[in-house]
Order: structure tokens, then sequence, then C-alpha cells
């Protein structure tokens, strides 16, 4: 895989057109605005018609938007704040992620070291080592190895190497679900 082809993995949206990003985005915030005005009615029915437009995913953000519906359903709403905060926090980390990953490939597509090992490092703080004896993991620490050795090259297949086991482990950086706005 070239680091075009993974670029493109980066950003769901990126690959699939604006589609009905802007209708979801605008749904995100009216429910927000319903949630917090305690409107149980009007916040159930927008969730409604977000759940049409949203692709259904079993990541994080996907969980924690199931877990909206379910606070809404008990009429909880204040569960239902509570699991959009999380959903919000969940989104923002995803999409720093998503941010440090799109730097790491252009530092390496471009040939920047400095660039690549500056957003290695600040990705590898926001995902940290999970499972330190995962393939993600390890392929991880293959690009870091590779840029502190200055090895453009080996980082590059590193890279792609890591691409690929997040594309295949459905990882929170490419759920497809994180890649809508909303702020809590």
């Amino acid at each position: 895989m070239n680091i075009q082809g993974i670029s493109m993995m980066v950003d769901p949206q990126q690959s699939s057109g604006n589609g009905g990003a802007g209708k979801i985005a605008r749904d995100f915030h009216q429910l927000r605005q319903e949630l917090f005005a305690g409107d149980l009615t009007g916040a159930s029915q927008t969730y409604a018609d977000l759940q049409g437009l949203l692709p259904h995913g079993t990541g994080p953000a996907a969980h924690a938007l199931q877990a909206i519906g379910q606070a809404l359903q008990s009429g909880d709403i204040s569960g239902a704040q509570s699991d959009l905060r999380h959903y919000s926090w969940i989104h923002r980390h995803q999409q720093e992620v998503r941010s440090d990953i799109a730097q790491l490939s252009d530092g390496l597509s471009t040939g920047n070291l400095q660039e690549a090992q500056q957003a290695f490092a600040a990705l590898q703080g926001l995902v940290g080592q999970r499972n330190p004896n995962g393939p993600i993991s390890q392929a991880l620490n293959n690009v870091g190895a590779a840029l502190q050795n200055g090895d453009l090259s080996a980082a590059e297949t590193a890279f792609a190497t890591y691409m690929q086991d997040l594309k295949g482990q459905s990882q929170v950086v490419l759920d497809p679900t994180a890649s809508m706005s909303v702020s809590a």
C-alpha cells in the first residue's frame, strides 16, 4: 500500500465525499440542544433521525451512540447528556489521532524526518501501549524504531503495516461513526 492510499484511510469522509455530513452535524447540534434543554421527545426524534444517517459501527463511538439511545428509551435525560459528553470526548480523541496519523503520513511521503518524528511522538502519546505485545503496538513500535534510526523507507513500510493492522482490527481511529462533528 502506498502512502496516498493510507491517507484516504485516515478520514472516512475523505474517501466517501461529504454526503450527509452536514445534516449529521446539524442533527448532532440539535440533539445536544434538545438534551440540555430537557426535551426528551425532541431528543428522541432527533436521535432516531441520526440512526438513519449514521453507519453502523462497532467501535467506542458507536457504543457511546447506542448508550445515548438506550438512555433516551428509558427516559434518562441526564444519562443521555452524560453519554453525549462521553461521545464528544471519544470523537475529539479520534480526531486528534487521525490528525497525527495524517501528519505522520505527510512527513513520510515528503521525506520530512523531523515532521514524521514529531507526529509519531504525538500519536504515541495519544494511543499509548494498550497491548504492548499486540500486532498494532508492535507495528507502531517498528515505525518509531525506524524513525529513530532515520530510516524513512523502513518507517514507511512499518507505517503501511500499522495502517493495515488498524484497518483489520477496526480500531478507534478508523471508526466511521467518529467522523461526525459534535460538541457538548
